[in-house]
């Protein structure tokens, strides 16, 4: 089944960044872990059941899910990190873009998107970084406001986690120093 299309057939507003990506979010991991368990770890049935009806109604029964009572057992749980990744998110938050639930919810779907091999903006199914910065100075405007080099996202939300609990993964003292400063800032 291709559930991106499914979600995009219910999707409340396609056009819009924001049901574009948890689309993409959904869909990926519903490509890899199926029905019959929740999707995005994080979030339980509950959470997962809202943000369907908020972003993609009437998809639900289109998409054939079924999260019984087994679903939470088997769902991976999120790491250390993905934990805290998904509480720096949390804290740059903008509250008037919207709900607590909506934060919550699209907060665990980059932290998800995050895990990907790909550029964040592909793990999310979005059409070029440009879209994803856009999403991001939406719902997280003083942590966009903050890649004032133009860091890749995925890099510069990790460089943020590290930052805030005081670590450094780099051997460089500055950026411009390291040997892997083209596969941070480089083209994509």
């Amino acid at each position: 089944m291709d559930y991106y299309a499914v979600l995009m057939r219910h999707a409340e507003s396609p056009d819009d960044l924001t049901v574009l990506a948890v689309a993409g979010v959904l869909a990926a991991a519903l490509d890899e872990g199926g029905t019959e368990r929740l999707p995005i770890p994080g979030l339980d049935a509950a959470e997962t059941h809202w943000m369907l009806a908020r972003w993609f109604p009437d998809a639900e029964s289109s998409l054939g899910l079924y999260f019984g009572a087994s679903a939470a057992d088997s769902q991976l749980g999120p790491s250390y990190d993905d934990i805290d990744l998904v509480m720096l998110l949390k804290t740059h938050a903008n509250p008037g873009a919207g709900t607590t639930t909506e934060i919550n919810c699209i907060s665990h779907a980059l932290v998800y998107a995050c895990a990907g091999k790909k550029h964040l903006w592909q793990e999310l199914r979005l059409s070029s970084r440009g879209e994803l910065s856009a999403l991001l100075e939406y719902w997280f405007p003083a942590l966009a406001e903050k890649n004032v080099h133009g860091m890749r996202w995925k890099k510069f939300l990790y460089k943020e986690l590290c930052g805030t609990e005081a670590l450094n993964v780099c051997r460089a003292s500055s950026c411009g120093e390291c040997a892997e400063y083209s596969s941070c800032f480089g083209p994509e």
